[in-house]
């Protein structure tokens, strides 16, 4: 099992009134949760919604990763299969999915809204992702830097279809504007998932749209080859998204993948 080395940093940006975005690491076994048996977890959500109602959401969404990864009660004591923890992965974010939004429905101020989701689980040689939205996750590997999740915007789609390239797609006025967010509506269309190989050496960047709207990923990849250290890539990232605007709240988690 390969040692793990994070660090994670969020910043309400120069436009804001208050921060949206929340982050979760889960990495150390002392604090009660079986990481050893169900592996690391790292999250970062973007939360949505008039008066504080995106904060409440994205609060949520990490707490429910939390609530119910961990602490589902398991059949058979046989150690989980990589497909077996995606699938609790996907379980657990169409849950929160619903849990958020019940609580807007049930509550008037926080009605409508909802919060991005991107998911790493690190289990031995393994990298498991689940992800709603547009936040994203990175991997640089070998100084090469590769997007492993999908942007679940209207652009994005545009994209697939080949009515705009990445290139437009990456400046078109409504990048932004999402197909679907965990807690809007009472069921999720679609999570994306991922099972990707890990390696020593390898690290990985969980990030808001705050990050990759502001840097382009060209930025991305220099900060995360001239600067290994995660919280000096972290802090040096969120630097950049502050110099080249800082429209939005950013937030960052860097996770280095080390030799045992």
């Amino acid at each position: 099992m390969a040692h793990l080395k994070s660090y994670a940093k969020t910043d309400i940006g120069r436009w804001r009134k208050n921060n949206e975005d929340h982050y979760l690491i889960i990495d150390d076994a002392s604090k009660g949760f079986d990481t050893h048996r169900y592996g690391s977890m790292f999250v970062v959500a973007d939360g949505m919604g008039g008066h504080a109602a995106g904060e409440v959401a994205s609060k949520m969404a990490c707490k429910e990763m939390t609530n119910y990864y961990y602490r589902i009660i398991d059949g058979p004591s046989a150690p989980p299969s990589s497909q077996t923890l995606l699938n609790r992965i996907e379980a657990v974010i169409l849950k929160a999915n619903r849990n958020i939004y019940l609580h807007g429905q049930r509550n008037k101020e926080y009605y409508g809204m909802g919060t991005t989701l991107s998911v790493l689980v690190l289990w031995g040689s393994f990298g498991l992702i689940g992800h709603v939205g547009d936040s994203r996750i990175y991997r640089q590997r070998d100084r090469g830097l590769e997007q492993l999740t999908v942007d679940q915007t209207e652009v994005q789609a545009l994209v697939e279809k080949g009515y705009l390239t990445p290139a437009q797609a990456a400046i078109h006025p409504y990048r932004n504007i999402l197909l679907q967010a965990v807690g809007v509506s009472e069921d999720l269309e679609e999570v994306f998932t991922r099972i990707e190989a890990v390696k020593p050496g390898d690290v990985y960047l969980l990030c808001s749209d705050g990050l990759h709207d502001m840097v382009s990923d060209e930025g991305i990849q220099r900060v995360l080859n001239d600067y290994p250290d995660p919280q000096q890539a972290c802090e040096h990232l969120i630097e950049l998204a502050l110099k080249y605007g800082g429209k939005d709240n950013v937030t960052t988690v860097v996770v280095q993948v080390q030799p045992s």
